[in-house]
């Protein structure tokens, strides 16, 4: 009798054990999903799906990627150092055609999932989905529904979940053709919380007071003699220079902000991003074969982003000798009367 008891005994031991076991597993299990948004070693990135479109997609008002060949799109983008916590504005501009009197064609279809991912692990989820088909009467149909999600059920919808989105937005696009508009946008916002400090473009100076495609040429023309505007020229001039010298070392600190915010978000060391940078710059401007794009300031061109924040002029490039390219962009920034290289 005493034998069975004993044995009883170490039977409800074992799977008070086994039981506690499963317990912290589960906990470590649990733990590990719903940190994902706050874990640093993730990549954000805009799945972009498509066919049949002119597009361009933005996150938080600078364009990440546009196409305008009408042919198929399968593209994974890293966004990374344009995310922030709080509200995060994904946007699609589809762009009427003016051989079709600027409509948008029939058969247009664009989806853009925001996804991230454990780039140290297989663990990947979309958090919101924005989706535009111009043939269906619903044509946001397939996008993310207005409500709460939790990244702790997988990105499933949760009225406590620590994600909101937003109801998909449609609308013409302000630029006009006569009566017709250049396009539509479409456009959701998605609120979550992330690792990475306020980018520092976020509280920038705002360039111009609207879109640069609501300008006219005459105003545009007269925008690019602003004291301001040739300060940014004589800045591209002195790296330009500086590169056609073969001194990459005496300008790679007026990248720092863009370096030290990449390292951030890519949760690399400090400096990392500075020692690549060189070491590309250098290749670049000290091979033999390489042969340096010159321009001057009636030529070169800059584009404003939508946020208004953002400015990017021709990227410094060299030709190669026996064929081929290579190129450096450069985004920038203005705050209390100062360029600084943001991107």
């Amino acid at each position: 009798m005493k034998k069975i008891v004993k044995l009883i005994l170490l039977i409800a031991l074992f799977l008070n054990i086994q039981s506690c076991a499963d317990t912290k597993t589960q906990e470590k299990g649990k733990k590990v999903q719903e940190n994902i948004l706050l874990n640093k070693d993730i990549q954000y990135s805009l799945r972009i799906e498509g066919s049949n479109a002119e597009v361009e997609v933005f996150i938080n008002g600078v364009r990440i990627y546009s196409d305008y060949s009408l042919g198929n799109v399968y593209i994974n983008y890293p966004v990374n150092k344009y995310i922030r916590t709080g509200k995060n504005e994904i946007k699609i501009k589809l762009i009427a055609e003016e051989d079709v009197k600027y409509k948008i064609r029939d058969k247009a279809k664009i989806k853009v999932d925001l996804v991230v991912k454990n780039f140290k692990t297989t663990e990947e989820y979309i958090v919101s989905t924005l989706k535009y088909t111009h043939f269906e009467v619903d044509k946001t149909l397939g996008s993310s529904l207005e409500g709460r999600y939790s990244s702790l059920k997988s990105f499933t919808k949760n009225k406590e979940g620590n994600i909101q989105i937003d109801s998909p937005i449609i609308k013409d696009d302000p630029l006009k053709f006569g009566e017709k508009h250049g396009g539509i946008i479409v456009k959701q916002d998605v609120y979550f919380e992330t690792t990475y400090p306020k980018w520092a473009f976020f509280d920038s100076d705002n360039i111009l007071e609207k879109e640069m495609e609501l300008y006219t040429v005459a105003e545009l023309t007269k925008f690019k003699e602003r004291p301001d505007i040739r300060e940014l020229y004589d800045i591209y001039t002195k790296i330009h220079t500086a590169l056609k010298n073969k001194n990459a070392e005496s300008i790679i600190d007026m990248f720092d902000e863009r370096n030290i915010e990449t390292d951030i978000a890519w949760n690399d060391k400090s400096g990392s991003t500075k020692s690549d940078l060189l070491l590309r710059l250098k290749d670049a401007s000290e091979d033999p074969d390489n042969e340096i794009v010159e321009f001057n300031y009636d030529e070169y061109s800059y584009q404003l982003e939508d946020n208004l924040k953002i400015i990017y002029i021709d990227a410094i490039a060299w030709n190669k000798k026996n064929g081929g390219s290579r190129s450096f962009s450069m985004k920038f920034r203005r705050e209390n009367g100062k360029w600084i290289l943001t991107r």
